[in-house]
């Protein structure tokens, strides 16, 4: 989406490690009259939201941003289903826009037997269709759930559009 806006690689990086532990990172800007603005939420909504979709201060950087988002989506996935679903007490575990991918069904549905998970949200995920066609096959042999959220599992880009 043209003009959305883009999370900064700075923030994107330590937010998603503070979310791995248990901690928030605030974010705040100066706006044009010097007041100090700030964001009571950041999500990253959209793959083109994220750090290589925005206007890089050198464009060539953009396959090295692109590097350290895989990587810390690669712990993030991990960490982030276990860290909810154990939280949750058997009970809803919503991990929506968590930007989820195929590497991450895995470690999620082992994650969903081990806390017993009832319900279970993936909306607005990375997944696509190998991450659907992973999901399917989880499915299978589920003994927990009852209830899974997973809007048009086999776009692209999960996004619900």
């Amino acid at each position: 989406m043209p003009g959305a806006p883009c999370s900064r690689i700075e923030y994107f990086v330590f937010s998603l490690l503070a979310e791995m532990q248990g901690r928030e990172v605030k974010l705040y800007t100066i706006l044009k009259d010097g007041a100090i603005n700030r964001y009571p939420k950041v999500n990253v909504l959209r793959e083109e939201c994220m750090p290589s979709g925005g206007a890089l201060s050198n464009p060539n950087d953009k396959a090295l941003v692109k590097g350290l988002e895989d990587k810390m989506i690669d712990a993030y996935g991990t960490a982030i289903v276990e860290l909810k679903c154990k939280a949750a007490g058997g009970e809803m575990v919503d991990l929506g826009y968590k930007m989820l991918r195929p590497q991450h069904v895995g470690a999620l549905f082992a994650a969903v037997e081990r806390y017993q998970v009832a319900k279970l949200d993936l909306y607005g995920n990375q997944l696509g269709a190998e991450g659907g066609a992973l999901v399917a096959a989880a499915l299978k042999t589920n003994t927990t759930l009852t209830r899974l959220w997973c809007a048009q599992l086999g776009r692209p880009s999960n996004q619900g559009h």
